[in-house]
């Protein structure tokens, strides 16, 4: 009996130590695809999440989970799908935002390609990853995309694509939904494309890059992304204010630059509908950084290049310039009435 015993405990030695060994060498050696998930405060959605990827009938992946600092259960939903599939990786990082997150999962990325999945959408279909991983090698591809399916439908031409092929960003012009992309992990590396330290409008600047230097994407039409949009901010602090603001004037100096006048044009329209929404609420708090960050925004808008007045001020701009002369109006007027009754009283 003593010996079976001894002969048991050295069976499951080495197999323990077999299994530790093949679990190294999944985290070293190179797989297919390196899917990266920032993750939040998201035990709401990631379990649902890491069922889907774990699902593609892709199975050469890792899975890269990037824990941002949550306070809630999400660590350890993560850890528990990680004793169970070696594929799953667990990062943690103080809170940075998902940029930061997504640059660090870049940074451990083993894949050939690297995807990105938010924590709280999912693929459509179990073929999703494979169908783009096959194109991209296919067609020796940097950068490969199919369409996204998504509970908003704005901007829906962009988000589909009809035929299949290479297409030209010079023609596509669209910053939006990075995720429904897969990129060349080499590539991203060669030309130093992260994203930006932004808590907000991080992604349109990382895809445009991207995009900028591969110049070209291959497109499938298939559904390979589902976005649901729940992880989208309800409320945008001062500080998200100004990174949208930050965020957006990148951009436009990239598109400037670039000769991107369809994607100059729509990113104006969002610094005029939306950031200088937000930053309305907050140009009167006597905040001069925010001042300066619109200023600037305003200064990087290449009038010529997408056909407007040269005289074009941005509408927060004009409304602040309105209600500083209403204040020196009424200002002045008090200042005439006090000089009137100190003069009257000393007559």
């Amino acid at each position: 009996m003593r010996i079976q015993n001894t002969i048991f405990k050295k069976l499951l030695f080495v197999m323990e130590s077999f299994l530790q060994t093949e679990g190294d060498n999944c985290e070293v050696k190179m797989c297919k695809v390196s899917v990266i998930v920032p993750v939040y405060n998201a035990e709401n959605f990631l379990q649902n999440t890491l069922n889907n990827i774990q699902r593609q009938s892709l199975k050469d992946i890792e899975i890269i989970c990037v824990d941002d600092g949550s306070e809630d259960s999400s660590a350890d939903i993560i850890k528990k799908f990680q004793r169970q599939d070696i594929r799953i990786r667990y990062e943690y990082q103080k809170n940075q935002g998902a940029g930061v997150a997504r640059n660090k999962g870049i940074s451990l990325a083993q894949g050939e390609y690297v995807a990105f999945m938010d924590a709280d959408d999912g693929y459509p279909n179990i073929y999703s990853l494979e169908k783009l991983y096959l194109a991209a090698r296919k067609n020796q591809a940097l950068i490969c995309g199919g369409s996204a399916k998504g509970i908003n439908q704005s901007g829906y031409n962009k988000r589909v694509f009809e035929k299949e092929g290479f297409v030209w960003f010079s023609d596509y012009q669209f910053d939006f939904l990075f995720q429904r992309f897969i990129f060349k992990r080499s590539f991203l590396e060669d030309k130093n494309i992260a994203f930006p330290d932004l808590k907000i409008y991080e992604d349109p600047i990382f895809l445009s890059k991207a995009l900028v230097e591969a110049e070209k994407f291959f497109a499938i039409m298939e559904e390979v992304y589902l976005y649901t949009g729940s992880h989208q901010i309800s409320t945008i602090n001062l500080e998200k204010t100004k990174d949208y603001l930050r965020g957006i004037t990148q951009s436009l100096h990239l598109s400037s630059i670039h000769q991107l006048a369809g994607l100059h044009r729509e990113t104006v329209e969002r610094l005029e509908k939306e950031a200088c929404y937000y930053a309305e609420k907050y140009l009167y708090d006597g905040d001069q950084e925010l001042l300066y960050l619109l200023l600037d925004a305003n200064a990087a808008i290449n009038r010529e290049l997408i056909g407007i007045n040269d005289t074009y001020v941005l509408s927060a701009v004009i409304s602040m310039w309105n209600a500083a002369n209403k204040y020196m109006t009424l200002r002045n007027v008090k200042l005439i009435k006090i000089i009137y009754l100190f003069a009257a009283f000393h007559i």
